[in-house]
Parts: structure tokens; C-alpha cells; sequence
């Protein structure tokens, strides 16, 4: 991409990254979360069958940066004759779980990574929720996102934009609201001056 080199270690809870337009910000960040996301996506596959953490990688890489052409190749940086490679240590659970991941490879690769780390403990259930938010609001297309890459297998959304519509697609509890949401509702109720109802219907489940 566009780094050719960058390491950061000791990495405090709360980070701002500053930079111009197409210097690698949301590239880093999204090598950050497929990363992330891979390992948390192999964890809860791990507890009911045999899967490969390098095939989950792969995949995840690829749905969240959806290259064009030559495939995971296109993520290597232009002219360097380099490899991409990633060392990084993805720590849990309080700091009681820490994972080293690393992985590498070129610009002739597609779909399969085969240098990987080959050893990866699940991380515990319910440490890590790995979600990445769009520059673009989700709310609005919730239902066309969706449709575009489940059912049409488009490429106008990466994983970004569907991994976080999938968290957010709970369903609607009837009657009893948590007292946080009922003054969400209320605040919403008072700005707009109507009221907010739900409908019983699971693709529209409220209206206005």
C-alpha cells in the first residue's frame, strides 16, 4: 500500500491518526481490522470445526479492500519488489490473552496466503468485537447493503460496511426497553415531534 514501512509498539487505547488525502490512513486501518477481525472470525469458527486461520485471513483481506485485478497482489506497494509484511500482537481479555500474528506476501498472490503463522489460540468468547465505521452513514441503505452482498454478491460495499450492519442487525425486544434506549426515544421523539412506534414487522421494524 502505501506504507513502506511502519512500526508502532506500546499502542495506548485511544488513537488519532492525522495525514493528507491517500497517504495510507484508512488502508493501515483497514490492515488493522481484517487482521483483528480474521482472528476473532477463526475463534468462533474453532469451537465446532477445523479451520484454517491463514484461509480466514485471506478472505477477510480481500472482502474488506476488494481488489480490482490481480488480487491480495494489489495490496503489495507499487515498484518496491518488497513483500507486505505484518508482525503484530493482538492482546484481550485485560491483557491475560496475547497473540502474536504475523503473515507476508507478494504481489503475484491471489487468494491464498501461505506464509502465516502457523499456531493461533482463539481468543476467549466475548473479548474482542472488532468493528470498523465507515465514513459513510450505514443507517440509511441498512437493507440495500445488505441485499447488494448477500444476496447479489456486488462489490460497491466492502466488509467494513457489512460486518458492521450484521452487529447492528439486532432484533427489536417488544414492551420491555432498556431505560438508556427509552431516553434515545424520547430525545428523538421530542426533536422530530412525533412519536416512534414499532411495527411488529422484521424489515421495518419501526416507524415514525
Amino acid at each position: 500500500m502505501a506504507h513502506s514501512e511502519l512500526s508502532l509498539k506500546d499502542i495506548p487505547a485511544i488513537n488519532v491518526i492525522i495525514g493528507r488525502n491517500d497517504t495510507g490512513k484508512t488502508g493501515l486501518l483497514k490492515l488493522l481490522y481484517a487482521t483483528v477481525k480474521s482472528l476473532e472470525i477463526y475463534s468462533l469458527k474453532s469451537e465446532n470445526s477445523e479451520v484454517s486461520f491463514k484461509k480466514e485471513l485471506a478472505e477477510k483481506l480481500s472482502d474488506t479492500f476488494m481488489p480490482r485485478k490481480n488480487g491480495l497482489g494489489d495490496l503489495v506497494q507499487k515498484g518496491s519488489k518488497e513483500r507486505l509484511d505484518v508482525n503484530a500482537t493482538i492482546k484481550a481479555n485485560n491483557g491475560k490473552y496475547t497473540q502474536p500474528v504475523y503473515y507476508s506476501f507478494g504481489e503475484r498472490t491471489e487468494k491464498t496466503i501461505t506464509t502465516c503463522i502457523d499456531h493461533v489460540d482463539p481468543i476467549p468468547p466475548d473479548s474482542v468485537n472488532a468493528l470498523f465505521v465507515p465514513a459513510k452513514e450505514v443507517l440509511t441503505a441498512f437493507s440495500d447493503i445488505r441485499n447488494i452482498r448477500d444476496k447479489f454478491y456486488g462489490v460497491g460495499f466492502d466488509d467494513t460496511y457489512l460486518d458492521l450492519i450484521r452487529s447492528l442487525d439486532i432484533p427489536a425486544t417488544k414492551g420491555r426497553v432498556a431505560a438508556e434506549l427509552s431516553q434515545v426515544n424520547r430525545s428523538l421523539e421530542a426533536l422530530f415531534e412525533g412519536k416512534i412506534e414499532q411495527t411488529g414487522q422484521s424489515d421495518q421494524p419501526f416507524t415514525f
